[in-house]
């Protein structure tokens, strides 16, 4: 139920986003826009203060990194790595981290339906064992 709450959020808040958003997105092609527009969308939910925003701007911009690793998303990762370092809730600054994770180095989280389609707290639970294999596999330099 909560999830579904936060998802109805996002997409009233994204279309109404939308509306204000139309102008100063048509110099980009299709792509481009819907990209800007994402990244626009999701600093704003995790700014909002609303932890299960904030949770669910998290996974989407982790998701969209796994899907596109070359975007450029440099300003979300400056705001979620904020998160990871400054927000009251341990738990959050946690996820934050597990995001900004998914962010730099998107090649350890090659998109596979298995973990792209899971629910919030085994989304960060899965990123988490797969960060723990590749930082104890991976030799220094």
């Amino acid at each position: 139920m909560k999830t579904r709450i936060v998802i109805l959020l996002i997409v009233t808040f994204a279309f109404a986003v939308s509306l204000y958003a139309q102008d100063s997105l048509k110099k980009f092609s299709t792509n481009e826009r819907r990209i800007a527009f994402a990244k626009k969308n999701i600093i704003m939910g995790l700014r909002s203060g609303n932890t299960g925003l904030m949770e669910a701007s998290l996974i989407l911009i982790a998701k969209i990194k796994m899907r596109f690793p070359e975007i450029n998303i440099t300003e979300v990762k400056t705001v979620v790595d904020s998160i990871a370092f400054t927000n009251s809730s341990y738990a959050l600054q946690y996820k934050a981290y597990l995001a900004s994770n998914i962010c730099a180095y998107p090649e350890w989280f090659v998109i596979d339906n298995t973990l792209y389609n899971l629910e919030t707290d085994w989304f960060f639970a899965s990123v988490a064992r797969r960060l723990q294999q590749k930082m104890l596999a991976t030799e220094p330099s």
